[in-house]
């Protein structure tokens, strides 16, 4: 897939913003991003169908999939409207019958951890919007099983950690450690020590993220994030890949976002800061999401995913680090006119030129990115109520008090900053 070299052109085919869309009108937007989540289902629903739901079908790939779950939860959650509810649920079930751990048969051989952990953060997504379809706290304790299988699965035989691609290393033993899955891995520790409280999350999202700077991963200096580097070689500096992913850099810049809400500290700040630079500079040079490595090559169908994920993450972001708020909100808006302003004839999506899931997903987050912060269900800096603490193996058992004791001296701190100014 090509782009070209100034902005992301998604063209939304949608008659009735043939002339634009009122990013004021919240009504509007959520009208606009049924008739784009009306098109992507029609193929998502008929993927989980048939005796076994476990099994994908259509020439996409598993992660995609799971990156259109979470789409899809958060679309009921901005929007309030159910009407594909029922594939969703289908859709987490089948994949992480057994075990919970989404790693179904079909996918035993094949599965990285970068696949097992878009799932997982799916059923965290189902979890804190409190997605329909059995309790919520499955869905918590989907999202903890993985991480806990994933804890046990990291690698120090070579680079001191990480993670191989693949999760058997069948097809590529001691192959790349890559951004993808450290980076989910990351993300998913500092949700969930968002959600619970407990610090052993904490603990393994600056295990990841310190990992992830101490091979190169991450840049400390500039805070890019780079593709990932050989097992092979130890992970040698000669190795690194420097090339860049939107979705790799959005998944660092959440999951940093999140520890700040967690921990108060200004390292956190720090790195939620920088790495929203690296973003803005890196995949909007000129106000508009894009993808630069696709400018001057083919893009595999989840390389054109990627994009979707940047403005889901970077959403959620605005929410959880209000000093980048505005700054945010004007680069969705602009990203976001730049989707409707080629609208034209039905509900297909395009990239240019290109049609498929991938295109699909793009503009339905693209739109839903304007309706973070607008419902009073959007994901927020609170964690989600009556959440509670799930036993897990990688645990030490039970809350840590050290979470609590930042919150407390926060709050005395304003506290006393408020007195001195009175």
């Amino acid at each position: 897939m090509r782009r070209s070299a100034t902005t992301l052109l998604v063209t939304l085919t949608l008659g009735v913003i043939s002339h634009g869309l009122d990013l004021g009108s919240t009504a509007a937007i959520k009208s606009s991003a049924q008739s784009v989540a009306d098109r992507l289902n029609s193929t998502y629903a008929t993927t989980f169908s048939g005796s076994d739901a476990s099994l994908i079908r259509v020439n996409s790939t598993w992660w995609d999939y799971g990156a259109i779950t979470g789409s899809l939860i958060d679309y009921w959650a901005l929007t309030g409207d159910s009407s594909f509810n029922p594939q969703v649920q289908k859709a987490i079930l089948s994949q992480a019958k057994g075990s919970l751990t989404f790693v179904p048969s079909a996918r035993q051989s094949k599965a990285s951890f970068s696949d097992q952990a878009i799932w997982a953060l799916a059923a965290l997504s189902a979890y804190e919007q409190k997605f329909p379809a059995g309790a919520s706290e499955s869905y918590l304790l989907m999202a903890t099983s993985v991480f806990d299988q994933q804890a046990e699965r990291w690698d120090n035989t070579t680079c001191d950690g990480g993670f191989n691609s693949t999760i058997t290393q069948t097809m590529f033993p001691q192959g790349q450690k890559d951004a993808l899955s450290v980076g989910s891995f990351f993300q998913l520790a500092a949700r969930l020590a968002f959600n619970t409280q407990n610090n052993t999350y904490v603990q393994w999202a600056d295990r990841a993220y310190n990992w992830a700077v101490k091979v190169g991963i991450v840049n400390e200096r500039s805070y890019d994030v780079y593709e990932g580097t050989e097992a092979v070689s130890n992970c040698s500096p000669e190795t690194l890949s420097h090339t860049q992913w939107s979705v790799n850099a959005a998944t660092f810049l959440y999951g940093s976002a999140l520890l700040y809400n967690v921990t108060y500290t200004q390292t956190w700040i720090s790195r939620t800061q920088g790495s929203f630079t690296s973003l803005n500079n890196s995949f909007f040079p000129k106000g508009v999401v894009r993808e630069p490595v696709c400018d001057s090559s083919s893009c595999t169908t989840s390389r054109r995913t990627y994009n979707a994920m940047l403005m889901r993450w970077l959403a959620r972001t605005a929410i959880s680090a209000p000093f980048l708020t505005a700054t945010i909100q004007s680069m969705m808006d602009q990203s976001a006119e730049s989707v409707i302003r080629g609208c034209d004839g039905d509900t297909t999506c395009s990239v240019d030129g290109k049609t498929g899931l991938s295109e699909q997903l793009i503009a339905l987050d693209a739109v839903l990115a304007l309706l973070v912060g607008r419902s009073p269900d959007t994901v927020t800096t609170t964690s989600s109520s009556g959440s509670s603490i799930v036993p897990s193996a990688t645990s030490s058992g039970g809350a840590s008090s050290q979470i609590s004791e930042w919150s407390s001296w926060a709050v005395i701190c304003v506290v006393l900053l408020l007195y001195c100014v009175a």
